[in-house]
């Protein structure tokens, strides 16, 4: 580091290691200089304020980020590359803890632990596939959702025509969950306004749900 008659920063050649523990309301953040821990602190989850803050305090540095891969995705890790924030992200079991660490597990432990494993080169990141392979695979993950609750439902029903002791009559038990089986359900008689109003709901959720899974292309 170099300083002018005005103590102006310059980490040019100098390499900044960031450790982030995410969550959705806020980032643990921890800091290490080649040779110091400069700052543990807390900040909102935005990349664009990580890079202001090492922009002013650390102007030119090389910056070099990491943080888990859990709930939040890639997109931190895309933003942090586009402000010229070198990421990875890693394996939480990959992460190298000491038997103290294990004992006193925390954000703050985290975050401290991510950044001394980069600047040692410990870590590695995990395949981060590309945005539009996520996005595929978000609506894969969706229709397989779909697709258990379709199941749920279809069991609910059952369920129902079990506990009332209702019979599938022949001609249709060949035709479960057929148009034909859906009208016929829609026939069912009950002694009560209840009954018949807690089949027909289950009815309309299978339908709404069977035109999701249709409008879906995978």
């Amino acid at each position: 580091m170099e300083t002018t008659g005005r103590r102006k920063l310059d980490f040019t050649n100098k390499n900044i290691f960031i450790g982030i523990d995410n969550h959705k309301k806020n980032w643990k953040v921890n800091i290490l200089c080649e040779a110091i821990d400069h700052k543990t602190f807390t900040m909102n989850p935005e990349p664009e304020l990580l890079d202001k803050y090492l922009q002013k305090n650390f102007p030119q540095g090389n910056y070099f980020s990491a943080y888990e891969a859990g709930y939040c995705g890639f997109w931190a890790h895309e933003e942090l590359e586009r402000l010229g924030i070198k990421s990875i992200v890693v394996n939480p079991a990959d992460v190298p803890t000491m038997d103290k660490e294990r004992r006193t597990k925390n954000d703050k432990v985290d975050c401290r632990k991510i950044a001394r494993s980069i600047r040692s080169g410990e870590l590695m990141s995990i395949y981060i596939p590309s945005r539009e392979v996520q996005e595929d695979r978000t609506l894969l993950r969706l229709h397989i959702q779909l697709t258990k609750e379709q199941t749920r439902i279809k069991n609910q029903i059952k369920s129902i025509l079990g506990f009332y002791g209702i019979k599938v009559p022949e001609e249709k038990a060949g035709s479960n969950w057929s148009r034909a089986f859906i009208k016929w359900l829609e026939t069912i008689e009950f002694k009560t306004e209840s009954g018949g109003l807690a089949l027909s709901i289950q009815i309309e959720r299978l339908l709404a749900i069977r035109k999701r899974i249709t409008a879906l292309v995978i």
